[in-house]
């Protein structure tokens, strides 16, 4: 037992300031969007995000392809085109007209900063790790919490959730109480976190308990007609894209690495929870004939649990009130944090 409480301590102390940065800048990143529309105000003239139209799509294509990377289209969140750079930060083009409205680089803004707070430490790949890792640990410490507090739960009661002083053992009664109350909230994140990170890993486990169906990205491949880019018949495209998958919204645009790469389609289908969406729509951009399509609603349960993991973990499913549940969680996480980390200074100390 002594051992347990110990080895409780210490993890706990090494995760707490950790903890702090990744949850307190993943309860601001739940506002990103806001942000945005705040900071420009051609954002906040649009209540909802138009639909593309070939012209707009042809402009910032035309921006896009020098460099390369990923386009997002226009979303009610974030009504303009994103253009994800292959070395890290954004450009936004307005969704009329496809003009360039605003550029920035992985930490020249609040959210870009943010989020390499929350899913790199600032630290690059080795820091991506290190959260991998700090989420997978968050779950240790939630397991040895829980069985700590069982063993002691008369003189840990629930119904001290809020400290009454700053004593310490006021700080360990509403420690553990809050770590048991969101105990459920708190160990999704973490699951969640940790397959984000380890995407890989959570993905060939949940296919191979929960089944996995036929290709879930498109296979490299070629198109018969090689042309460039700038030819492409965008309003084909488009027509393809709403033909074969009615329901569905578009969401990204890879941009191929070479002429005869055919353009990768990203779309949401209504049944899918993922704000991006994950059925893919591989066109030959100079006869809009489709080459690959994979419909995300029947690959199967494994991908279906592991898509939907993001949403729930960053507050993108549109439901009323998710953000303010993710909000409350990281809230307490960050106090649960700085409390243990407190009792722990304060022991050491004495």
């Amino acid at each position: 037992m002594r051992a347990l409480v110990l080895l409780h301590r210490w993890i706990g102390a090494l995760l707490a300031l950790a903890l702090l940065a990744i949850a307190g800048s993943g309860a601001l990143l739940l506002f990103a969007d806001d942000y945005l529309r705040w900071r420009l105000p051609v954002l906040a003239e649009l209540s909802a995000a138009p639909a593309p139209t070939p012209q707009a799509l042809a402009n910032v294509i035309a921006q896009a392809q020098a460099i390369g990377g990923t386009v997002a289209f226009p979303k009610n969140a974030l009504p303009a085109y994103v253009h994800y750079l292959p070395g890290g930060g954004q450009r936004l083009h307005h969704p009329l007209d496809g003009r360039l409205i605003a550029e920035w680089g992985p930490l020249e803004t609040v959210p870009g900063a943010l989020f390499e707070l929350h899913a790199h430490l600032l630290a690059g790949e080795t820091g991506h790790l290190m959260v991998g890792a700090i989420a997978l640990l968050l779950m240790a410490m939630l397991l040895s919490g829980l069985l700590l507090w069982w063993r002691l739960r008369r003189g840990l009661p629930l119904r001290h959730w809020r400290p009454r002083s700053a004593h310490s053992r006021e700080l360990l009664r509403s420690h553990s109480a809050q770590g048991v109350w969101l105990s459920l909230g708190l160990g999704f994140m973490a699951v969640s976190g940790a397959s984000l990170v380890f995407h890989t890993q959570a993905a060939a486990l949940f296919n191979g308990l929960l089944g996995a169906h036929g290709p879930l990205s498109p296979t490299p491949q070629t198109v018969p007609a090689a042309i460039p880019l700038a030819k492409a018949d965008w309003q084909r495209v488009l027509a393809r894209a709403g033909e074969h998958f009615p329901d569905a919204q578009l969401r990204m645009l890879t941009l191929p690495r070479s002429v005869d790469a055919p353009l990768v389609l990203r779309l949401k289908r209504a049944a899918e929870l993922h704000p991006n969406g994950r059925s893919y729509l591989a066109i030959d951009p100079a006869t809009g004939s489709v080459l690959q399509a994979i419909d995300a609603t029947r690959t199967g349960l494994g991908p279906s649990v592991l898509n939907s993991l993001y949403p729930l973990h960053a507050g993108k499913t549109g439901w009323t009130g998710h953000r303010a549940v993710l909000l409350l969680i990281a809230m307490a996480l960050c106090w649960i944090s700085a409390s243990g980390l407190w009792l722990f200074l304060r022991r050491q100390q004495r």
